[in-house]
């Protein structure tokens, strides 16, 4: 079995450095289009190819574009699958997401940015699995929360209040072994020495999905309900009548 493992360790990172796109397996460039008479690219990328054929599996870079001939997506294939960098775009040009995969499994940094251009979430794959720290971000760039994934488990360990002193609310500092959960949690003022002790009201998700669940399948009126009104509306808009 050691064996085994060790010959599996040795050709793992063999069969990566064997999926490198090379240029002699790059068919010309080729287009797709929006439109029939092929006015408005859509794409635009190379096909994989070797000494026997030339296939329609993509491979290498890609680039997407909007109807509107706006770049909004760059992609790496290797053989039809993701493989190397995955960039999206906003409509003004500012990155909207950064990922890398290894095969068409997502694997390493995962980035994501508000249309201002400020950092929304950082965090990390692991062949295809959200691991590692995952930090959010407010929309003017200041951190909002924390996230531990590991084994499966999601964890937060800190959170950022939206006020002008930033004030957090902490999960993992000391104390936090004694909290109940459930609002529980150890809060942060600003410029306090220590955080404190509160309990805030918890909703479960399940909690929330009912009371959504409960709204949605109210009974609607078959016919407008208009509000009464102490407005004498035939009196014209400043009561000197019609």
């Amino acid at each position: 079995m050691k064996k085994l493992a060790l010959i599996l360790t040795l050709i793992s990172p063999l069969a990566l450095i064997s999926q490198i796109v090379l240029k002699e397996n790059l068919s010309p460039k080729e287009s797709i289009f929006w439109d029939f008479n092929k006015s408005q690219l859509q794409a635009i990328g190379s096909y994989y190819t070797d000494a026997i054929e030339t296939t329609k599996e993509k491979h290498g870079k890609w680039l997407y574009y909007d109807r509107f001939g706006v770049l909004e997506e760059e992609r790496n294939y290797y053989k039809d699958m993701l493989h190397g960098k995955v960039v999206m775009y906003y409509p003004n040009k500012k990155l909207k997401q950064e990922g890398y995969f290894v095969l068409g499994r997502q694997d390493s940094v995962y980035r994501e940015w508000n249309e201002n251009g400020k950092l929304a979430l950082q965090g990390s794959y692991k062949m295809n699995e959200p691991s590692g720290k995952w930090t959010y971000f407010y929309l003017d760039g200041r951190e909002k929360s924390i996230e531990e994934i590991k084994g499966g488990e999601n964890k937060i360990v800190a959170f950022w209040l939206p006020d002008s002193l930033h004030s957090q609310t902490i999960i993992d500092g000391t104390g936090a072994d004694q909290l109940l959960g459930n609002g529980d949690m150890l809060y942060l003022p600003g410029g306090a020495p220590k955080p404190v002790r509160i309990q805030n009201s918890f909703l479960s998700t399940d909690e929330v999905e009912n009371i959504c669940m409960h709204i949605a399948n109210q009974q609607g009126y078959t016919t407008p309900y208009m509000l009464p009104t102490a407005i004498d509306k035939s009196a014209g808009l400043y009561g000197g009548g019609s």
